[in-house]
């Protein structure tokens, strides 16, 4: 039941991010309208499914932090009244449950499932409200960066009445950024705490040690912006390439840690054979 829900989601918001895209392409009211119904609905059954996994003690990262994406999507939406929001910011939500499907096609749903524990808890429920931060940050800047480069070459581009105003843009944008990086700081602090407490394996060295880079990274654009080291628009660039990068190690380390677990449960596998 868990999987048929999954992909009943997946479905709609394929249905979702195809009529943004249109509307993003042609205009049409109509196609911003189905698709905020699918991704509205897809939004619903996720809940569903999430509440499911809740009664069953256990519950799906990557799907919790897309429903944290979808929430900051519809609140930002609302709030700045940004219709090309959804065809820059859903395409995320759908390429992050791509990555969960192709990383492990037998059960994606409980790929992530944990026991949670105090510290591990707080470590992770942190960094998924700050990666849900980090993609609209991503979204913005990518809308910002469109919208400056318009007005430099002193053209109208065919969507300019759907978007807010340039200052509004930087606004939401720096924002977005600045509490983006305020939820990571924390998530990596207890993630130190429980590192303290419990060693990790191989694949969690790999992901502390990329989440300590990315965190640095993070860091040292949040510094050198605050002491005016850098310009907005160079910001917005480095927030692209820094999202670009985190979708490649996600990527990454879900392949590695498929195989690492296939490769164990074939050595389980082998020592009941002998056994």
């Amino acid at each position: 039941m868990s999987d048929i829900l999954f992909f009943i989601v997946y479905g709609l918001l394929m249905v979702a991010v195809t009529g943004f895209c249109q509307h993003a392409l042609r205009r049409d009211t109509k196609s911003f309208s189905y698709a905020t119904i699918s991704s509205l609905i897809g939004f619903l059954v996720l809940t569903v499914l999430l509440i499911g996994q809740l009664f069953q003690h256990k519950l799906d990262n990557v799907l919790l932090t897309n429903w944290i994406m979808m929430v900051i999507y519809y609140y930002a939406t609302y709030k700045t009244k940004n219709r090309l929001l959804g065809t820059v910011f859903m395409p995320i939500v759908l390429i992050m449950l791509t990555i969960a499907v192709f990383s492990d096609g037998i059960n994606p749903v409980q790929r992530s499932a944990y026991e949670g524990q105090l510290f591990l808890s707080i470590h992770q429920g942190l960094l998924m409200v700050a990666f849900a931060i980090f993609f609209f940050t991503f979204s913005e800047a990518v809308l910002y960066l469109v919208k400056v480069r318009a007005l430099k070459n002193h053209k109208q581009i065919a969507l300019d009445d759907e978007l807010p105003s340039l200052d509004r843009l930087k606004s939401v944008f720096i924002s977005s950024f600045n509490w983006g990086w305020s939820a990571m700081t924390l998530g990596i602090a207890f993630a130190f705490i429980f590192t303290l407490k419990k060693q990790g394996g191989i694949v969690n060295e790999v992901k502390i040690t990329w989440g300590i880079a990315l965190w640095l990274i993070y860091t040292g654009l949040f510094t050198m912006y605050n002491l005016k080291k850098i310009t907005i628009r160079n910001l917005a660039r480095a927030v692209t390439a820094l999202f670009i990068a985190f979708l490649a190690f996600y990527g990454f380390i879900a392949t590695m840690e498929t195989g690492i677990q296939a490769e164990q449960k074939s050595t389980e596998n082998s020592e009941v054979v002998v056994k």
